[in-house]
């Protein structure tokens, strides 16, 4: 995977996963719809936004299992977290719990490939302070 910054969101395939939450909750199919929602954050149409709740265990059968963590699995929890709090969406608790834990795996050994790891880990533990300031999971 490439980076070109140092936040959640500056690495390949990071934020795009989203088309796939968005798809799997059964909030929009059109790719250019979900590409018009993607900016510096995601922000699904509050009309539609109850959907990531509703659609909660649709999308949970999809993600992977996290017996073992591995960078991919760990971006994967972690864009679920991000997009719930990017829509000020209070997520299941595996969600938040898997989102958290994949960020902590992440300030492991793939922070420490980045050129600067410590810039790195400040935006992994920022995001994790974000995530327990808004989130009081259900």
């Amino acid at each position: 995977m490439g980076w070109c910054g140092y936040t959640i969101y500056s690495g390949d395939d990071t934020q795009t996963r989203h088309y796939d939450f968005i798809k799997w909750a059964k909030i929009s199919k059109d790719d250019d719809e979900i590409g018009d929602w993607l900016e510096l954050k995601t922000k699904i149409p509050k009309d539609k936004r109850h959907l990531l709740t509703d659609n909660a265990d649709i999308i949970l059968k999809k993600m992977p299992k996290t017996k073992f963590w591995d960078e991919d699995k760990a971006i994967e929890w972690q864009m679920l977290l991000a997009l719930y709090l990017d829509n000020k969406v209070i997520p299941p608790k595996i969600i938040y719990d898997n989102g958290i834990l994949g960020t902590e795996y992440l300030m492991g050994e793939h922070a420490e490939d980045f050129d600067n790891p410590s810039s790195r880990k400040k935006n992994l533990r920022n995001f994790i302070a974000r995530a327990k300031k808004i989130c009081r999971p259900i």
